[in-house]
């Protein structure tokens, strides 16, 4: 992974996504426990007094799906600004033991419980908005001309 030197001389990675054009050079280190971790910044997550273990998905649905629905996407929207805002290489595995921990609202049915779907759309959401920038003509053209080096 190549490496960019900032104004104030820190080196952070840098990443790049070739076939896109894309390149982030953003800071992404380790996070500060206390300070980004998501057990301490998220407020559906929680750290277990007892074990110390997190329970990433620490959400109990009430009896009012809309309510239910409308606090999931809230939630995604915390998510969405905590990752922005703190885009580390443990974060990058976050969202995954945010839908393991979901497990535990699925219902005998097999549907995930109010709050979780609300959460899964807005990520869902802005995810869709990141492939359509993504496969734009202008990018594809782009990552062709990368690809024959021209």
């Amino acid at each position: 992974m190549e490496r960019q030197t900032l104004t104030n001389g820190e080196a952070v990675p840098k990443i790049s996504n070739a076939l896109a054009g894309i390149t982030f050079a953003g800071s992404i280190g380790n996070p500060e426990v206390g300070k980004n971790h998501p057990a301490d910044a998220l407020s559906f997550v929680r750290r277990r007094k007892e074990s110390g273990h997190i329970d990433w998905w620490a959400v109990e649905d009430g009896s009012n799906f809309r309510a239910d629905f409308a606090m999931g996407e809230s939630m995604g929207r915390e998510y969405l600004d905590f990752i922005g805002r703190h885009p580390t290489y443990g974060h990058c595995l976050l969202l995954g033991h945010i839908v393991a921990g979901m497990a535990h609202t699925i219902d005998e049915r097999g549907r995930l419980g109010a709050s979780a779907t609300g959460f899964l759309r807005v990520v869902n959401e802005h995810a869709m908005a990141s492939a359509t920038i993504l496969s734009m003509p202008e990018l594809s053209s782009t990552a062709a001309a990368l690809s024959v080096g021209v």
